[in-house]
């Protein structure tokens, strides 16, 4: 998530060479970012109350996972140089 929040960062402070594109993108993920966050809290407070059992919250985050590990992924491609 941290890495993320880096490149979202970096394309909002340094467009170099895309300009508003990379601006928006940046804008974007880090909008998105903000929102997974929010989720993760909220799935926090919900699951407080009652006892949860390890596959229901693999189940329920699961989803999350899988978009992360593949924004992250996207970035160390997009990091890496020609």
């Amino acid at each position: 998530m941290r890495r993320l929040v880096a490149v979202a960062d970096t394309c909002i402070n340094h467009p170099e060479g895309m300009g508003l594109v990379r601006i928006a993108f940046g804008r974007s993920l880090s909008s998105y970012l903000t929102f997974l966050q929010g989720t993760v809290v909220s799935l926090q407070e919900s699951c407080s109350d009652k006892q949860i059992h390890l596959l229901e919250v693999h189940h329920k985050t699961h989803d999350l996972e899988e978009i992360l590990s593949r924004l992250a992924h996207l970035s160390c491609i997009a990091g890496e140089p020609s």
